[in-house]
């Protein structure tokens, strides 16, 4: 019943709370038919203190509500900036790729991947050379990573930088791949 003021208030205490009543509480208003709400609610859930906002935040990016775009960067947020292990990192950041409906979106989302070098970034990274408009992005993001992967796996380096070269985004990518290979 509260507005304004006293609704932000409230919601940043639920957020300063945290844990898992707290990120239901906040499902029901993200979910709910209450705009203001929804609004109150994903703008806390975006800049929620651990990661346990993000499967709330995954699912109303998933829906066509008002605030999907808000929560898309939200849960990008908190694969970027939360110690995960390297496999759920990758997971999530498919599922962001999977939900992203605009170059922009998924392009945040593979440079908030390429801060995490792995051989599952990397083949990740590797799958985006081919979607419209993140091409240049997933170029970059995989020369980044490559650099990394090519000491874990000197093949799966192999094999993804000969792909960003067939790929041929731009020369100056295709040079940087062709110098990288092991």
């Amino acid at each position: 019943a509260s507005s304004g003021a006293e609704r932000e208030f409230l919601f940043e205490q639920i957020r300063a709370a945290g844990g898992a009543k707290a990120v239901d509480l906040m499902r029901q208003f993200a979910n709910g038919s209450d705009i203001d709400l929804q609004d109150a609610a994903t703008k806390a859930l975006g800049t929620w203190l651990s990661a346990d906002a993000a499967p709330v935040l995954l699912e109303v990016a998933q829906g066509e509500g008002r605030f999907a775009n808000r929560a898309l960067g939200g849960y990008i947020r908190i694969f970027r900036q939360f110690e995960l292990p390297d496999e759920e990192r990758v997971a999530m950041a498919a599922k962001a790729l999977q939900v992203a409906r605009r170059p922009n979106e998924r392009n945040a989302a593979i440079e908030a991947l390429s801060r995490f070098p792995s051989v599952g970034s990397f083949q990740l990274a590797l799958d985006q050379l081919d979607v419209a408009g993140s091409e240049a992005t997933a170029a970059q993001a995989v020369l980044t990573i490559g650099r990394t992967v090519r000491d874990l796996d000197p093949e799966k380096a192999r094999e993804g930088l000969q792909r960003l070269i067939e790929a041929d985004v731009s020369q100056s990518v295709t040079d940087a791949a062709r110098e990288m290979l092991p």
